[in-house]
């Protein structure tokens, strides 16, 4: 168990020697800025969309709770996908440096 430790701290070190805790700060900050935006103009890209018969899609006003949810799903999804990313680079150059046999 004290060598998870030992090795969690260095991941740790290196996370934040290759500034890449401030990049995925700036991921998540991209995302937080976007979901108001999108969920404001999405009502207006759908009806820009040209018409086709038989199809009705009917968008309700957005409103401030509606941007909370988007953003609070796209975070759920984004976080996974980010984690994974991260650790296959520390993978990959682990492997490369030769520190991972």
């Amino acid at each position: 168990m004290m060598g998870l430790a030992v090795l969690l701290r260095k991941e740790i070190k290196e996370q934040f020697r290759t500034n890449k805790v401030i990049i995925v700060a700036i991921v998540f900050l991209l995302f937080a800025l976007m979901s108001p935006a999108m969920i404001k103009y999405l009502p207006d890209l759908m009806n820009a969309l040209p018409e086709t018969e038989g199809i009705v899609i009917d968008m309700p006003p957005a409103v401030s709770g509606d941007a909370l949810v988007s953003y609070a799903s796209n975070i759920s999804q984004f976080g996974v996908l980010i984690a994974i990313l991260v650790a296959m680079g520390a993978i990959a150059k682990e492997i490369e440096s030769g520190t991972a046999a």
